[in-house]
C-alpha cells in the first residue's frame, strides 16, 4: 500500500528525529517533498531529514525550503516568548493553568521548531475565568470565541486556546474519563500544574483518536505519540491500556502502535498498520473536509432529515455564542431560530447551497465505507 514517496516521507521524519542516515530516491526533489511537507505541517522535519541523508545545504535550489525552515524557527521562538509572558502573568494573578498537547511535545523534539504549533493549548480553572480577561489583555490578546470546551483568544504571536476541559463535552467516554482532571494533576513551581506522564499521554492519544475518527489527523501527530513514546519510555503502559480499553479505543490503540513500529523501528507490518499509515500521510495537518462532511452524516445515523433539521433547528449551546442572549434566557430559542433562519435566507443564501452540497455528497454509500476503514482500525462505532 505504502508507495516510494511514502516510504521516503517516513525515513526522512525518522532521520530528522534519530539522526540516522538513508539513501534519498535519484529523482529526489526537495521542492517537491516541501510542498507535501506544508500542507501536514511538517516542512522542519522534512528538511532536517533530507539535510541528514545527504542533501547539500548550500544548493541554490535548496534556499527556498531552508528560508522556510528558518521562518519557522522564528515563528517558533515568537510563540515561546508569548507563552512565558502569559505564563508569567498568570502566576503573577494566581491563575492555575496545565499546558498541553504541543506546548510540551514540542520539547521532547531534537529541535523545538522541528514540531510546529498552529496554536497553544491550556487548561484553566474555568471559576477563575473571570480574571483572565484584563490579562490576556493587557499583553494585547484580542477574544475570538468561545466552545464547548475552550475560549480562544490571539494575538500577533499566537492563537490561545484557554480550555475548560480536556475534552468536549459531547465525546461523553472521553469526557467522562477526563472530567476530575484537576484530581489528576500534579502541581508544580508556582500555578503551574502538569499531568502524569501516563495521564499526559493518554490525552495525546485520544486526542489523535478522536480527530482521526471525525475526518482524519495527519502524520505530524504520528511523530508526536513516537516521539513522547521514546521520550517518556518506562511509562505503565498497562495504565494506558487499561484506560484506553475503558474508552473504546484499546484495539485501535494497537493498531496505531504497530503503525508507528513499522515507520520508525522497521518491525512487521499489519494491514491494519499500513492503511493507518496510507490515511495519515494522505490526509492534511486535521484531515480532509470531504472526510469531515461524512462523518457528520455517521453522527446524524446517516440520515439526511435528520441532519437538516439539526441544520435548521440547532441546539442551544450551539448557538449561545452567536446570540449571546441564550446563556441567561435560554426560553428564547424558537425565536432565535426564526431569527436565524431569516438572516441565513436573506443575508447568507451560500450557505443553504454549502450544505445542500455537503448533504448530496454524504451519499450511503461514503459513509457505508468511511464506517467500514474506522472498524476495520479497531473503532467501535456502535455507541455513536
Amino acid at each position: 500500500m505504502l508507495n516510494e514517496k511514502d516510504r521516503t516521507v517516513l525515513k526522512l521524519i525518522k532521520s530528522a528525529l534519530t539522526g540516522e542516515c538513508y539513501d534519498l530516491p535519484e529523482n529526489f526533489s526537495i521542492a517537491e517533498y516541501m510542498d507535501f511537507a506544508s500542507y501536514r505541517q511538517i516542512d522542519a522535519l522534512i528538511y532536517y531529514g533530507a539535510v541528514n541523508c545527504g542533501l547539500n545545504s548550500r544548493d541554490p535550489q535548496v534556499r527556498p525550503a531552508f528560508k522556510r525552515v528558518c521562518a519557522g524557527v522564528f515563528v517558533d521562538e515568537m510563540q515561546q516568548k508569548a507563552l512565558e509572558k502569559i505564563f508569567a502573568e498568570f502566576n503573577k494573578n494566581d491563575i492555575d493553568y496545565l499546558p498541553l498537547k504541543g506546548i510540551n511535545i514540542k520539547k521532547m523534539y531534537p529541535k523545538s521548531d522541528m514540531r510546529a504549533m498552529s496554536d497553544a493549548d491550556i487548561l484553566i480553572r474555568q471559576e477563575q475565568y473571570e480574571k483572565v480577561p484584563a490579562v490576556m489583555e493587557e499583553l494585547g490578546y484580542r477574544f475570538v470565541t468561545e466552545s464547548d470546551h475552550e475560549y480562544i483568544w490571539e494575538s500577533s504571536a499566537i492563537v490561545v486556546e484557554l480550555h475548560k476541559s480536556l475534552i468536549p463535552t459531547y465525546d461523553k467516554k472521553l469526557y467522562e474519563f477526563f472530567k476530575d482532571v484537576w484530581g489528576m494533576a500534579v502541581k508544580g513551581e508556582g500555578n503551574l500544574y502538569k499531568l502524569t506522564k501516563e495521564d499526559e499521554f493518554i490525552h495525546v492519544f485520544t486526542h489523535f483518536a478522536k480527530h482521526y475518527r471525525a475526518g482524519g489527523i495527519g502524520v505530524k501527530h504520528l511523530a508526536d505519540l513516537y516521539v513522547f513514546k521514546v521520550a517518556k519510555a518506562g511509562v505503565n503502559e498497562k495504565y494506558i491500556e487499561m484506560s484506553l480499553e475503558s474508552m473504546g479505543l484499546l484495539v485501535f490503540y494497537k493498531n496505531v502502535c504497530d503503525a508507528i513500529s513499522l515507520a520508525f523501528e522497521g518491525k512487521r507490518s499489519t494491514q491494519q498498520a499500513e492503511f493507518i499509515l496510507k490515511t495519515v500521510l494522505n490526509n492534511g495537518t486535521y484531515g480532509l473536509p470531504e472526510k469531515k462532511i461524512i462523518w457528520a452524516n455517521v453522527m446524524n445515523k446517516n440520515s439526511r432529515w435528520r441532519r437538516i433539521i439539526h441544520l435548521i433547528f440547532p441546539s442551544r449551546k450551539n448557538l449561545r455564542q452567536k446570540y449571546p442572549i441564550l446563556k441567561k434566557c435560554g426560553i428564547l430559542l424558537p425565536v432565535i431560530w426564526v431569527v436565524r433562519i431569516f438572516d441565513t435566507l436573506l443575508f447568507n443564501r451560500y450557505k443553504i447551497t454549502n450544505q445542500q452540497q455537503n448533504i448530496a455528497y454524504a451519499t450511503a454509500e461514503r459513509t457505508e465505507d468511511y464506517v467500514k476503514a474506522l472498524e476495520f482500525v479497531g473503532f467501535d462505532l456502535s455507541e455513536v
